[in-house]
């Protein structure tokens, strides 16, 4: 029930493909530290609750019950 933080990622991705044709986006994921370095890791209470998230988006998008 808790509103995420709204952070600014420290790395490029393939959604400025999508914002120079204005569609509106934003990258999701669980929380973790050194993106995209050999050193990289991720948090995984955070990854647990990104999923359930997810499963929530997609039982409330598809009315699945």
């Amino acid at each position: 029930g808790a509103r995420p933080p709204v952070l600014g990622a420290p790395f490029a991705c393939d959604l400025f493909a999508l914002h120079a044709a204005g569609v509106p986006a934003v990258v999701f994921g669980p929380a973790g530290s050194n993106y995209h370095t050999p050193d990289e890791y991720v948090d995984l209470e955070s990854m647990t609750t990104a999923a359930q998230a997810l499963v929530r988006l997609v039982v409330d998008w598809c009315g699945v019950v």
